[in-house]
Order: structure tokens, then C-alpha cells, then sequence
């Protein structure tokens, strides 16, 4: 199965289309629960994402063994583009993982560490005054995130600001 994973770590979008043509289950999960909509999400690969919940044959929902949705992964890692896309396709920023937290949670820490990629076109850079306002803000600001979407916590972390 390491080469079925791999189609969705990689983003491969012709071996993950020949899975859906071939009718291939694609909610198949690996040892720690991650689907292919998982791996794909977790290493931002929106084409493939767009592919596998455009087939209308995986939960946007499923939570791996820690609780986490693809949505998680997509905040977790910041890959703003897929996180706007899963919650477009009806992903819910409500669900808790293990660790009690939301997907929207993870995207100021991840965002203070790595900026907020928005796909391979570009970076969100987080500046000073940015990276300011997401520190100040982490845990006071929790709710805040948990109740707007990817896009508006993106602007919110970055102060508004994009480069």
C-alpha cells in the first residue's frame, strides 16, 4: 500500500485519478488513520484534494487516529489554499482532535512558524507587525479563529496585510 499513500503524499494527480476511474476505495487509511485526502492535504496538494472530493468518493470529515480532519492538516501545515478549498467543499472548522483543538486553531502557530503558504504560486509572508498581532493574539484570539473561516484567519494573522 506504500505506493497507494504515496499518490497522495506527493500530490500525483494521474496515479490518484486512475484509482478513482478504477474504482479503487479511496477511504482506505494507513496505520495512523490518514486517507489519501489526508496526505494530500497535509502536504498541500490542492489538485490532488480538488480531484479526490470532486469523485464524491472520500469523507471530507474522517478523522485520522488523532482526531484530525484533512482540514486540520491543511492549517496545520498552512496550506492556506487547500484549507479555503476543503472548507468551500463543506468542511467543518468544528471538529476537535485529540488535543481539544479546531482545525482554524493550528494556523496561527503554524502560520508564526512558517508563514501561510498559499499555494506553489506564492507566500504569504508574515512581517514584523504580523507576526506581532499573531502572537498577541494566539491565546486570547482562540475563538476568534475557531469561529471564521480559513481566509479570515489568514487575514487575521497576517494583520490584513499579504506579500
Amino acid at each position: 500500500m506504500a505506493g497507494y499513500f504515496e499518490a497522495g503524499e506527493l500530490g500525483h494527480v494521474e496515479k490518484l485519478a486512475f484509482f478513482v476511474e478504477s474504482e479503487r476505495d479511496l477511504t482506505v487509511a494507513d496505520g495512523d488513520g490518514m486517507t489519501l485526502l489526508h496526505h494530500a492535504a497535509k502536504n498541500g496538494h490542492l489538485d490532488a484534494c480538488r480531484l479526490l472530493v470532486e469523485s464524491r468518493r472520500v469523507d471530507i470529515e474522517l478523522q485520522d487516529r488523532e482526531g484530525r480532519t484533512p482540514l486540520h492538516w491543511a492549517c496545520i501545515e498552512a496550506h492556506v489554499a487547500v484549507g479555503r478549498f476543503l472548507e468551500l467543499a463543506g468542511a467543518s472548522t468544528d471538529p476537535q482532535d485529540q488535543y481539544g483543538r479546531t482545525p482554524l486553531s493550528y494556523l496561527p502557530q503554524a502560520a508564526r512558524m512558517t508563514g501561510a503558504r498559499d499555494g506553489p504560486s506564492g507566500v504569504l509572508k508574515l512581517d514584523g507587525s504580523a507576526d506581532n498581532a499573531v502572537r498577541d493574539t494566539l491565546h486570547p484570539g482562540h475563538t476568534i479563529y475557531a469561529q471564521g473561516g480559513v481566509a479570515q484567519a489568514v487575514k487575521l494573522h497576517t494583520n490584513g496585510k499579504a506579500a
